[in-house]
């Protein structure tokens, strides 16, 4: 088998969790269990965007005090710079790929402009996706309702997936079916 992008042979995607997801792991692994199996398999690489350790400074974020170190277990992705949003030497200048990719997100999400609170959570789902996407990841595991729902959206214009973990740990297992059945046929064991 051929290496695959910053994995093994044997990686069939690679994830980048949002905040809420760092957190849930932290307080309930139970709920993680298929995916931390596939993660150790090497089945499954994950990542974080720089947004996630924003999101959980505690002197910035009182509700996930505590969680701060829960992000180090996974690789950190450097997004592009958004002023007020982004933290130093944890981010990289934007290009213009990269600012027109993060205007196009943004309109997918739809930024709320009913509360500063709502815009600013908005921007961070979108600076998410946006690095994720930056960095040719296969999507993103979430609990966000609103970003679940605006999926097919994502798949269309971009070729990335918006999952909870339930779908997150379908679609790799349906990954790697495919993956086997090519090496059975590959290797004339099916005929």
């Amino acid at each position: 088998m051929k290496p695959t992008g910053f994995g093994t042979p044997h990686t069939v995607a690679r994830f980048v969790l949002d905040t809420s997801e760092v957190i849930e792991w932290s307080k309930f692994p139970d709920k993680y269990r298929e995916l931390q199996y596939l993660v150790e398999q090497f089945s499954v690489s994950l990542a974080r965007s720089d947004v996630v350790d924003t999101e959980l400074d505690p002197p910035k974020n009182e509700m996930v005090d505590g969680y701060f170190l829960a992000s180090v277990p996974y690789l950190e992705l450097h997004g592009p710079v958004v002023l007020g949003h982004s933290r130093l030497n944890h981010s990289v200048a934007a290009s213009e790929n990269d600012v027109q990719r993060l205007d196009r997100v943004k309109e997918i999400v739809v930024v709320r402009s009913d509360s500063e609170r709502n815009q600013m959570h908005d921007l961070r789902d979108s600076m998410h996706i946006a690095t994720s996407i930056r960095y040719g990841y296969d999507g993103l595991i979430t609990n966000d309702g609103r970003l679940l729902k605006r999926g097919e959206t994502f798949v269309s214009e971009f070729g990335f997936r918006i999952f909870n973990v339930d779908t997150a740990v379908e679609y790799v297992r349906s990954l790697i079916r495919k993956q086997e059945l090519r090496n059975q046929l590959g290797q004339g064991l099916i005929i």
